[in-house]
């Protein structure tokens, strides 16, 4: 059985290429509070308010490697690095539930790597309509996998 890959740096600067980092809490696209890059505050962090970009970047290494034990734990074929950093990217997005039930990971699961890249441009809506951000993310996403 391979070892399972972690995320690499490149995994951090895509999703740092996609996602602005604010340290006052925030509401996200669904008005749930938002902190640094985008880490969903939980109830026992409530209190935070401001934070400072070191903790910015530690709760997104913390939300990163929660998205790589996601696709660790559901992924069940051999990754490439690349294929790695991309599929976290992609999860730390989306959430490991949303991945869990998708049709990319039937695909990956099933070594059906195109189309399993294919399916990543699905990704692309936010709030029920295209989001230009989504789809150059996903374009992004699928060339690093495929790479």
């Amino acid at each position: 059985m391979q070892s399972k890959l972690q995320p690499s740096d490149n995994c951090l600067d895509l999703i740092k290429r996609f996602e602005s980092c604010d340290l006052h809490v925030y509401p996200d696209q669904n008005d749930l509070p938002t902190i640094g890059f985008g880490h969903l505050l939980r109830p026992n962090e409530m209190h935070l308010e401001t934070i400072v970009q070191e903790v910015a970047d530690h709760l997104l290494s913390c939300d990163v490697q929660s998205a790589a034990n996601d696709v660790n734990t559901m992924v069940h074929v051999p990754l490439t690095q690349n294929q790695v950093d991309a599929l976290c990217s992609f999860v730390f997005n989306i959430g490991g539930s949303r991945f869990r039930t998708s049709t990319m990971l039937i695909y990956l699961n099933a070594n059906r790597i195109l189309d399993a890249a294919n399916e990543l441009l699905k990704w692309d809506h936010a709030a029920g309509k295209v989001s230009n951000g989504l789809e150059t993310r996903r374009e992004a996403e699928r060339s690093l996998f495929l790479s």
